[in-house]
This record gives structure tokens, C-alpha cells and sequence, in this order.
């Protein structure tokens, strides 16, 4: 039984007054505290429903205003995921990208951070956008064959393109792997014995740019430049004999390339044959604007006035 807060008379539950102070007494209606939790939770489950709701409608929105080209590109990367790494890769080369980058998808929904209380309301929505996308039509839209099911290149060709793609992007690691492979597909690919020459040089194992330039040559005897590569790793390794020979029949597959006179000019110089490192050395004057190559050829031309 209650008592009244003002005398501490013990009061009646069916009385508005205490009896003994005639304090007004607040009455509790049961039927009201026990329906607030009850409308609390109704009211959660409502505020979910309707959160749900408005995301599922925005998810099938989203979906339905899809620009065409767009979704023709979804699709054409979808396509594209199905098929076999080797085609991949011969695509992805023939675009200068890599796989993937090929892959990736044009268009992320899922890509921004959302709450977890939105994913609750991701869940309860769920069922009207699955729905809503159930309800679309599943026809596959046309994708030109000759974007994703072209050709392919051969194996080696796609191999040392990619290569390309990381040596222009400073990714030399990667470089040299795809040109290791395109030459264990196809070792008579001269342009990637030439590629993986090149990095030899750069990292000072001139005997194996040699090595490799040689086989560039016997596979493509008319290609200057592998002469000239050559003719440099040989300079490198103080053969200037063999650097000379290999600069002559660059000069002439190529006789208009002024670096391939600097080269042979100061290969002369090292031999000691000074007027015809001078006559080499002016003939790039007269080959080349390029300020950087001039401005080697002046410093080496006052090196040799120096010298006995």
C-alpha cells in the first residue's frame, strides 16, 4: 500500500487526497507506463522501416538512372572479368594500362563510408531493391565485339607491351619481369632482348646488355639502335674497337643520328685519334638542337683541346 510523501501516512490506492494532511497524492496509471515501452519500440521498428524504405527506393533510383554509356561500361567490364588472363593481358597492352586497371570497375555504389545504423536500414531495405531489381529486364545490352573479344596479340607481343606500360611508369621491377617473360614465350623477340639490354646497361652489368644486344642484332641485323646500345655497353667495358665498329654500322643503317657520332667521337678520343673525335664531335652541330646533347659535345671538345 503507498504512503503519502507529505505526512507518511499509509493511503489508499483509490483516494486522490490523504486523509490524515489532505495532500493531493499523484495516481500512476498502470495502462500508460506500460504502454510507453511498448510505443518506443513500435516507433523504432516504424523509424526503420521507413529509413529502410527511403533507401531501397534511392538504391532502385540510383540503379534506374544509370547514364547508358555508363552502364554499357559496367557490363563491358563484367564481360571482360570472364575472360581468360592471357586475352586480358593482350587487351589491357593494346590500350597502355595494365589488367587492373582494365578490370576496374567504372562505377563503385558501395564506395562511400556508411554508417551502422544505415546498414541496419540497408538491411530492412534490402528487400524492396532486390525486388526492384528482380523486376528489371535481364537482358544482357550489346557490347561491340571488337572492343571485348578482339584478336589477341601473341603472348610475348602483349608480355612486352606491358612491359612498356611499367617502364613508363618507373616501374622497372615490373618492366623487366614482363620482358623476361615475352622472351621465354618467344625467344626470338628482338625488341624485348633490346628492352632488357637497356636495363642491364642502367644498372652497370654492361657483359649482359652486350649479351643482349647481340641477340637483338642476329635477330634484326637492320635495327641502328641495337648497334648503338651495343656500341655503348662495349665503350662502358673499354672496348672501344668493337664500340667503334658497332657505331659505324649504326651511322650506317641511321647516318642522320647525332647522338651515334657523340658516342663515336669520344671513343676515338679514348683511342687517341683526335681530329676524327673532333670531325665526329662537330658533325653533331650540325645534327641536333637539343641544348643537353650540345652542351656535352662543347665540354668534350674543350676536354680535347686540354689534351696533348
Amino acid at each position: 500500500m503507498p504512503f503519502c510523501p507529505n505526512c507518511g501516512k499509509e493511503v489508499s490506492q483509490d483516494v486522490s487526497f490523504c486523509p490524515g494532511c489532505g495532500a493531493r497524492l499523484k495516481i500512476q496509471e498502470k495502462s500508460e507506463t506500460h504502454s510507453r515501452p511498448r510505443r518506443k519500440v513500435a516507433w523504432f521498428f516504424i523509424g526503420l522501416i521507413v529509413v529502410g524504405a527511403i533507401c531501397g527506393v534511392s538504391f532502385l533510383i540510383e540503379d534506374l538512372t544509370i547514364p547508358h554509356d555508363l552502364a554499357v561500361q559496367i557490363e563491358l567490364v563484367k564481360k571482360l572479368r570472364q575472360l581468360p588472363y592471357e586475352l586480358q593481358l593482350s587487351i589491357a597492352t593494346e590500350k597502355g594500362i595494365t589488367v587492373e586497371e582494365l578490370l576496374a570497375s567504372p562505377y563503385d555504389p558501395w564506395a562511400p563510408k556508411v554508417s551502422i545504423g544505415l546498414l541496419i536500414a540497408y538491411a530492412i531495405g534490402g528487400g524492396i531493391y532486390l525486388a526492384s531489381r528482380s523486376s528489371r529486364s535481364s537482358v544482357d545490352r550489346e557490347i561491340p565485339a571488337q572492343t571485348a573479344f578482339r584478336q589477341p596479340l601473341s603472348n610475348a607481343d602483349a608480355y612486352y607491351k606491358q612491359g612498356d606500360v611499367h617502364d613508363e611508369r618507373g616501374e622497372f621491377g615490373k618492366a623487366i619481369t614482363d620482358y623476361n617473360k615475352s622472351i621465354e614465350l618467344n625467344p626470338n623477340h628482338a625488341d624485348a632482348y633490346s628492352e632488357r639490354g637497356d636495363f642491364y646497361y642502367e644498372a652497370g652489368e654492361y657483359d649482359k646488355a652486350a649479351i643482349d644486344y647481340d641477340k637483338a642484332i642476329k635477330l634484326d641485323p637492320n635495327g641502328a639502335n641495337a648497334y648503338y646500345n651495343r656500341g655503348c655497353a662495349y665503350s662502358e667495358m673499354g672496348e672501344y674497337e668493337k664500340a667503334i665498329a658497332d657505331y659505324n654500322k649504326a651511322i650506317e643503317l641511321d647516318p642522320n643520328d647525332a647522338y651515334t657520332y657523340y658516342s663515336r667521337g669520344l671513343a676515338y678520343h679514348e683511342k687517341g685519334e683526335v681530329p676524327k673525335a673532333v670531325s665526329d664531335l662537330e658533325k653533331c652541330i650540325g645534327l641536333s638542337t637539343d641544348t643537353e646533347l650540345m652542351a656535352d659535345v662543347q665540354r668534350a671538345l674543350n676536354e680535347i683541346g686540354k689534351s696533348p
